[in-house]
């Protein structure tokens, strides 16, 4: 990590809840970090589709973690699922740096090649679809 020089300003994607206003007059998290020159966009908080990325990614092996990523590589490999539910991680673990990761790797999904398939046309010719009259 560096120190950023004067009027140089840091980006990233952060949970759209920082845009909210909880309660009070003064403002919110992201206008906090603003006026301090960090701009943040809104992550893509679809929790399934993420975990989906995070997954996929690591399965297929198109993510690189460095060792400078300390905190994921010590809370990524615990994160269990979420008992009620199971196609998510469970929200009370410590899930900050999978957070994270996810919302990086939303902001550019990604699809291994072939798994996109054709709409199905019924003037095709197709072997596996005739029946057993042959037509």
């Amino acid at each position: 990590m560096r120190v950023l020089e004067r009027g140089e300003e840091a980006t990233g994607f952060a949970d759209p809840s920082i845009w909210a206003r909880t309660g009070h007059d003064g403002p919110t998290i992201a206008e906090e970090f603003a006026l301090q020159g960090v701009g943040w966009q809104k992550a893509d908080n679809d929790r399934l589709q993420g975990k989906m990325q995070v997954h996929l990614r690591l399965k297929e092996g198109k993510i690189k973690i460095f060792e400078t990523c300390r905190h994921l590589i010590r809370t990524l490999p615990p994160l269990v699922y979420d008992r009620h539910r199971p196609e998510d991680v469970d929200t009370t673990q410590e899930d900050h740096a999978y957070d994270a990761l996810r919302y990086e790797l939303m902001s550019r999904p990604w699809a291994p090649e072939g798994t996109k398939k054709r709409p199905y046309d019924e003037w095709e010719e197709d072997e596996d679809r005739k029946t057993w009259m042959g037509s």
